[in-house]
């Protein structure tokens, strides 16, 4: 069992956020975040705006800063 020490920490929050976004992108919801607050969420962490439907764009985004931030 693995249990996470700080789960507000950015780096988990990406991880978590580019499964989601991922899961958007190919048509998926999630019952308490919406799609609207998840590429929020995504502009917050990676610095950079999206627009409605780029949820693939936001995953690879957000993968790329994952591996920028060990």
């Amino acid at each position: 069992m693995t249990i996470i020490e700080n789960p507000s920490a950015s780096r988990i929050q990406a991880i978590a956020l580019k499964g989601h976004c991922k899961l958007m992108s190919l048509g998926m919801n999630h019952s308490r975040l919406t799609r609207t607050r998840a590429l929020q969420l995504a502009s917050q962490i990676t610095g950079k705006t999206y627009k409605r439907g780029q949820h693939a764009i936001a995953a690879s985004d957000l993968d790329a800063w994952i591996a920028a931030n060990p």
